[in-house]
């Protein structure tokens, strides 16, 4: 976000207290569903990771994720959508997200009886309403074509 003129607080390897940064990468990485990564600090964080099954019947099981064995087309269609669309591409992208936010925050802000929930930074726009059935906004703006994510507490 630094990289698209939108600073933020630290929240990585720069504070002493981080140890571990998990990232869903078939998120906003774009690629295939089920890819994700975890980087550690320093490597003696990995060995509280492996999953160890001694009783299995074939002998001790040991593998890094509880997954187990995978098939390696996830990881190599992961790889090379990162290469594909590289850093200046996730930076692009990054900005682009972050405007489209900011836009609807202040469409949303603009609109007689919603409210916003938060101050998004990033991509998350969470809104309700005290005039009106904020379920019922979400329904007539999915038969119009929005996917809206609708929580329970606090309604929105």
């Amino acid at each position: 976000m630094e990289e698209c003129g939108y600073p933020l607080p630290p929240f990585d390897f720069r504070l002493p207290g981080v140890t571990s940064i998990s990232c869903d990468t078939h998120k906003y990485g774009y690629t295939p569903k089920g890819s994700s990564v975890i980087l550690y600090r320093e490597s003696k964080y990995l060995h509280h990771q492996y999953m160890c099954f001694p009783e299995w019947t074939g002998g001790i099981y040991a593998t890094p994720t509880f997954a187990g064995s995978r098939s390696g087309l996830t990881i190599s269609l992961a790889w090379a959508t990162l290469l594909c669309f590289g850093r200046s591409g996730y930076v692009q992208r990054t900005k682009e997200i972050i405007q489209c936010s900011r836009r609807i925050s202040s469409a949303i802000m603009d609109i007689g009886g919603l409210r916003l929930l938060g101050s998004p930074d990033v991509s998350i726009v969470a809104f309700t309403s005290d005039v009106f059935n904020i379920y019922a906004l979400v329904d007539d703006m999915s038969a119009l074509g929005w996917n809206l994510n609708s929580i329970q507490n606090p309604a929105g």
